[in-house]
């Protein structure tokens, strides 16, 4: 806290602890208040360019790197992709082998092998000629 000059001006009676100012009315409570701030006055004459400089600590060691774990969990679509391309010849040959995915996966497998542009009609022909199941089926599949 900044302390002002300040002329007193003689009222009547002031209370007590309190002087009348021209310009700030200034209790006696404030100058302890202000004798127990820490003075900063040494902050201006510091001159940071010529100050020493400190010591570099030691570097901290480096972290082990990281090693990559393979993810446990693939996408449905991804495993269909996988699985479709490790049997598709048990697929397309074996009527009895009805593929262990979902209508959305195979609709999915079906519009990705043709840069998912594709008509109905072409996905149920992918779906037949990659799934023999599908080809003998009920038609109610489709």
């Amino acid at each position: 806290m900044v302390k002002m000059k300040a002329e007193s001006i003689d009222t009547e009676k002031p209370s007590r602890g309190v002087s009348i100012m021209k310009e700030n009315v200034m209790h006696d409570d404030d100058y302890g208040v202000e004798a127990e701030l820490t003075s900063l006055s040494w902050l201006q004459s510091l001159d940071i360019t010529s100050a020493s400089s400190l010591p570099t600590p030691p570097c901290s060691p480096s972290p082990p790197p990281i090693t990559r774990q393979p993810r446990k969990k693939l996408s449905p679509l991804i495993k269909a992709e996988l699985d479709l391309a490790a049997n598709a010849e048990k697929y397309r040959t074996d009527p009895d082998a009805k593929p262990p995915f979902s209508y959305a996966t195979i609709i999915c497998l079906a519009m990705r092998a043709n840069n998912n542009k594709v008509s109905l009609s072409n996905i149920y022909a992918w779906i037949r000629e990659n799934f023999l199941f599908y080809k003998y089926a009920d038609p109610a599949w489709q």
